[in-house]
């Protein structure tokens, strides 16, 4: 790590002032001191510096990908990728974005890309464990009559066939549900990542989470075959 040259004159050395960044702030005000340090001087083209913001926010960049995608080495590449285009463009970042709602864009925009071009596109297949109505079609998801994801997945039978759920998504409604949901991102950052109106993340949230509801519904009832 070199030594950086703090706003008092002084050097910064990263990991011993990352320290005492610790010891006199809470974990949370220091992480966010640290992270606004370290990406003024990836901005002014530090490779350290990046190198250390992205060790901050590579873990969970890479457990998103690996929702988002269907292998490993698939969610590796994604952060690899997401991370190069980030270094690549981290003096164009805009105001107000966190570091890892920057790196998450390009992510996020890799992955649903992907899942586009799969072929055949497994999500056309999800609406079929909806209710059928009386002519033969399948019904608007409604929150009525589906139990909670989270009451589902305590059950081992069901919670290891998510994964296959989140498969039959479409893309958006995927990474919105992952965001959201899986990952507990906050709903303005997550609109930030999607770049999409908070009112629509939110709807392709809610369409998510009915749609998981009633595949992991139609599994419950059908215990035999997971």
């Amino acid at each position: 790590m070199p030594v950086f040259r703090s706003a008092f004159g002084k050097p910064f050395d990263g990991p011993r002032d990352a320290w005492q960044f610790r010891v006199a702030a809470k974990p949370d005000d220091a992480d966010a001191l640290l992270e606004h340090l370290f990406l003024r001087h990836a901005m002014q083209g530090d490779k350290e510096a990046f190198i250390a913001l992205a060790s901050m926010h590579a873990a969970a960049v890479y457990a998103t990908a690996r929702n988002l995608c269907s292998s490993d080495l698939e969610a590796i590449e994604l952060t690899e990728n997401a991370l190069q285009s980030a270094r690549d463009r981290i003096r164009a970042m805009p105001a107000g974005l966190s570091f890892r709602v920057f790196v998450c864009r390009f992510m996020v925009n890799e992955a649903i890309e992907r899942l586009r071009r799969a072929t055949p596109p497994p999500f056309t297949l999800l609406h079929r464990f909806l209710p059928a109505t009386a002519g033969g079609d399948r019904s608007t998801p409604s929150p009525q009559g589906f139990p909670d994801v989270e009451l589902l997945a305590q059950r081992p039978d069901i919670a290891r066939r998510i994964t296959d759920a989140l498969a039959l998504l479409e893309p958006e409604d995927r990474a919105a549900f992952v965001l959201r949901v899986v990952g507990e991102v906050p709903m303005d950052d997550a609109a930030a990542i999607l770049d999409l109106p908070v009112w629509i993340v939110r709807l392709r949230t809610h369409r998510a989470c009915l749609l998981v509801n009633a595949y992991l519904s139609y599994l419950a009832a059908h215990a035999g075959i997971v």
